[in-house]
């Protein structure tokens, strides 16, 4: 099966990873944009259908007059095209933005004081929100003054120095982890893995490039040069755009399905409200996942009732979080 090693709060690569416990954290108080966004990015989804469907009725019109070589065919072309091009922007934004609406995203979008306190990350006019309801943060591509933060219910864009604003809430976030022996918190972070969705998108991989190329065989007339261009371009090609998708998942995209667990008794709850297993019940295994160009290890919980949770640690301390789990159980089970 799969996968990269999932990194720990951050996913871009001038950010740190880690932020050590030793020293004292990075003072954070400072006024700065504040921009409340959706933890789930799944609009994103449904925003490209609502792009395909746009445009639509573009390609429709250049493909009705690909075949003739008349003057206004050609300008039917420009026009689908640009047709295309318009509806596939407006359907794109219009789905995006009527999801966020129906979400209920509150509109806040202010320059207000923001402060990193032992007792959570104080945001003025919004909320002091608790370390533990903070799953992590990532960093803006090519901008140095924007940091994501993923929290729960709503995440948060932070327009400031980038840099410090990671290496403060770091601090604070490694602070809270309880797989961390430094710290000793009461919570740990882990992403979310849909592990038969990753496997089908990789087995997809496979199968779906071979098939491309043995259909296109018996139509190539390029001789042994198309043949080798075929099953060693374009195969290896399509595969790896097909893994993109779920690679992304545990890596580039990896920052808002990143989730805080934390124990109550033997329960372990997520606090999104979306997770609460009792441990006393659950089947608990660790699984080591590799394949081209990815590995890394994740836990499995199976519950006698429910759904099953697959879930990646950050900084890939799968047997840490198992460890966690075990002894939390077996603490449960002896207080019964």
């Amino acid at each position: 099966m799969n996968a990269t090693t999932t990194t720990s709060h951050s996913h871009t690569p001038d950010l740190p990873t880690r932020a050590s416990t030793d020293a004292a954290p990075p003072p954070l108080r400072r006024r700065m944009q504040v921009t409340l966004m959706d933890q789930q990015f799944s609009g994103f989804g449904l925003g490209c259908l609502g792009a395909m469907i746009g445009a639509a009725p573009g390609f429709a019109l250049m493909f009705w007059g690909i075949s003739d070589e008349s003057w206004w065919a050609m300008l039917l072309g420009i026009g689908g095209m640009l047709l295309a091009l318009i509806g596939m922007l407006a359907g794109f934004g219009l789905i995006l933005f009527g999801y966020e609406k129906l979400r209920g995203v509150p509109d806040f979008s202010q320059k207000v004081l923001v402060e990193a306190r032992p007792e959570g990350l104080a945001i003025e006019g919004y909320r002091l929100i608790p370390w533990r309801e903070i799953a992590g943060y990532e960093g803006v591509p090519d901008s140095d003054s924007h940091l994501i933060v993923h929290a729960s219910p709503w995440s948060l864009m932070l327009d400031d120095d980038a840099g410090l604003l990671a290496r403060s809430i770091g601090w604070h976030l490694n602070a809270s982890n309880s797989l961390n022996p430094q710290a000793g918190g009461g919570c740990v972070r882990a992403l979310l893995f849909r592990r038969w969705r990753f496997l089908a998108w990789i087995v997809a991989g496979y199968v779906l490039p071979a098939a491309v190329v043995i259909a296109s065989l018996p139509e190539n007339n390029k001789g042994l040069l198309g043949v080798l261009a075929l099953v060693f371009v374009v195969g290896p090609l399509l595969a790896w755009l097909i893994w993109a998708i779920p690679l992304a998942t545990i890596g580039l995209l990896a920052g808002p399905r990143m989730r805080t667990f934390y124990l109550d008794g033997a329960l372990l709850h997520s606090t999104d409200g979306h997770w609460q297993i009792d441990l006393r019940s659950t089947r608990l295994r660790s699984h080591r996942a590799s394949g081209i160009g990815y590995e890394f290890g994740f836990v499995s919980l199976h519950p006698a009732r429910g759904r099953s949770l697959h879930l990646i640690p950050i900084e890939g301390q799968a047997d840490a979080l198992l460890g966690w789990l075990e002894k939390a159980r077996r603490r449960a089970e002896q207080t019964d």
